[in-house]
């Protein structure tokens, strides 16, 4: 994604903006990603900064830059080394199988008959699900606004993984993490409520209704654990529409199975009825 800064009255950038281009900015201009363990690899851009300084005539004594550079090639060194040292998450550790979908046609990144599972599981009782969620999280950064890191030791979360591919190479198509919580409702006592609130698609797996499947799996997942209610922190305005499109699905697949839209707010079974409302949701 791009990467922007805002800036504010009374502020500037550590760089100037001139110099802000290929190869000297502090972000990279790329992040490749390995999609079967979850790490980014992003080569040190220092010695190519001191270069564009010292064409710039910034002068620059040769005892700061000779350390530097060595210091930028042991970095890459070492940062090749972990990229290729890290092992692949085991995929059934990752939770129990909720949802499995065979993605649209034409799905960028996958083959034609492949199929995506849907896993979830706390957190907080998994080693791989912590280790998979302290990887997630830095690349969260750069895809949720004001993101903030979650607490893996906190009970309340859950993680959501969607994979695809062998089961010697299965590639993260997709994440999310929610969380459970309990609110007193008059005439009901303590309800479940599960609150989304980071999801992510993986670069390569955007556009293909990834989205909309995982987001599919969560509602699934809700409706078995008797959720009242599903909410979404601080909805971005593409999740709100992702979210709105499913709804009207599923009001469609309801309204399908029941015969008509009516049936839906009929109160019947259970769907107009407040007292019922949390065995029956749309």
């Amino acid at each position: 994604p791009h990467y922007t800064h805002q800036l504010v009255d009374n502020e500037s950038l550590h760089w100037p903006l001139e110099h802000r281009g290929r190869g000297t900015a502090a972000p990279p201009d790329s992040l490749p990603l390995g999609a079967p363990v979850l790490v980014c690899y992003h080569p040190t851009t220092l010695a190519r900064t001191l270069t564009k300084l010292v064409d710039d005539c910034v002068e620059i004594p040769a005892e700061y830059t000779q350390p530097l550079a060595k210091l930028e090639r042991a970095l890459d060194e070492a940062h090749e080394a972990a990229f290729e040292a890290a092992a692949p998450f085991a995929v059934d550790d990752m939770g129990e199988a909720i949802h499995e979908y065979k993605p649209r046609a034409g799905s960028a990144a996958l083959s034609a008959d492949a199929r995506v599972t849907v896993r979830c599981g706390a957190i907080h009782c998994s080693e791989q699900r912590t280790a998979f969620n302290s990887r997630l999280q830095p690349i969260l950064r750069f895809f949720i606004e004001c993101h903030s890191f979650i607490d893996p030791t906190e009970e309340g979360w859950v993680l959501f993984t969607a994979h695809a591919g062998s089961a010697e190479n299965q590639a993260c198509v997709s994440s999310a993490t929610a969380y459970r919580f309990n609110r007193w409702l008059p005439g009901r006592g303590a309800v479940l409520v599960l609150k989304i609130c980071q999801v992510i698609v993986m670069p390569p797996f955007q556009g293909g209704g990834h989205g909309a499947e995982l987001l599919r799996a969560m509602y699934a997942y809700a409706d078995r654990e008797d959720a009242l209610e599903v909410t979404v922190e601080d909805p971005s305005p593409m999740f709100r529409l992702l979210r709105d499109v499913l709804d009207a699905r599923r009001c469609r697949e309801r309204a399908s199975e029941r015969g008509s839209v009516e049936a839906l707010t009929s109160g019947e079974e259970g769907l107009g009825d407040d007292s019922t409302w949390g065995a029956r949701k749309t």
